[in-house]
């Protein structure tokens, strides 16, 4: 890839975030055989067949780098340049990178709130995003980023919603009224009454956000094994 600095400070910024794990070279089999983890998106056997069924053109083609606040994205400039348009400040605040070696371009996801994510290609934001995604036979970025997009619309509907954790907690702790109403809210004039059946619903659309935020954090711990990815990483103070 031209546009990476091959310099000995960008060679040691990258093993440095490979330690950190930070960075991971997806399609690296060395780095996929020795894995201790059980839980790998892929196995070496997996890449053995897509040896044999595409070729080796996308072994080690694809880098992922999770942004959390322990790193500073203005690093990678010296390693990618092109990241100098929206790195050189701390406006723009990235989750997840792919750079992609083989077509030489990145691809940026960040979220943007109300419960979405946005994805940017670098240098080129109207390149063809199935080209970028081509060699990526195990669909990782694909993976994560559907991964993101469900942890940020579910956290988004858990703080917007006419009954969220809150009133589930208070109308199980106080119980029904004498005309079988639950009563949340704030105690007085403000209290809205709901039934059985609004709660049940509540509670079911409840366990389903928690489902596709406890999977989204599975996926992302499968590709950073070395990361401690917990939900406050990708929650957004609404």
């Amino acid at each position: 890839m031209s546009e990476i600095n091959g310099s000995p400070s960008a060679v040691a910024l990258i093993q440095k975030l490979k330690s950190s794990g930070h960075l991971v070279d997806v399609y690296d089999f060395h780095r996929v055989s020795t894995e201790k983890s059980e839980d790998l998106l892929f196995s070496a056997s997996d890449m053995e067949g897509f040896d044999e069924d595409f070729g080796l053109n996308y072994r080690n083609h694809l880098l992922a780098i999770f942004v959390d606040e322990e790193f500073d994205t203005k690093e990678l400039i010296n390693l990618y340049p092109p990241f100098a348009l929206h790195f050189s400040s701390n406006s723009f605040a990235p989750h997840l990178i792919f750079i992609n070696l083989y077509t030489r371009s990145a691809l940026v996801v960040k979220l943007i709130g109300r419960g979405l994510i946005s994805s940017h290609l670098l240098p080129d934001e109207n390149a063809d995003l199935d080209k970028f995604q081509e060699l990526d036979h195990a669909g990782v970025i694909y993976c994560l980023t559907d991964s993101f997009k469900n942890i940020a619309e579910a956290d988004y509907n858990m703080v917007y919603t006419e009954i969220d954790e809150g009133h589930i907690q208070q109308a199980d702790s106080e119980g029904p009224d004498a005309d079988g109403m639950y009563l949340v809210g704030s105690h007085g004039d403000d209290q809205e009454g709901i039934t059985a059946s609004e709660l049940a619903s509540a509670k079911a659309e409840l366990e389903q956000r928690n489902i596709l935020i406890d999977d989204g954090l599975y996926e992302f711990r499968r590709i950073f094994p070395l990361r401690k990815i917990e939900f406050e990483n990708f929650a957004k103070n609404y």
